[in-house]
């Protein structure tokens, strides 16, 4: 039970993780494209 909460907490912080280096990735792309 304690390691299955441990892998779901793992895997929630893993992707945001994803999705906010996916975030800033794109704002840089935008940012040079529009310099």
């Amino acid at each position: 039970m304690v390691y299955g909460f441990i892998a779901l907490a793992v895997a929630a912080v893993g992707t945001a993780v994803v999705v906010i280096k996916d975030r800033v990735a794109e704002k840089r792309a935008s940012r040079t494209i529009d310099e």
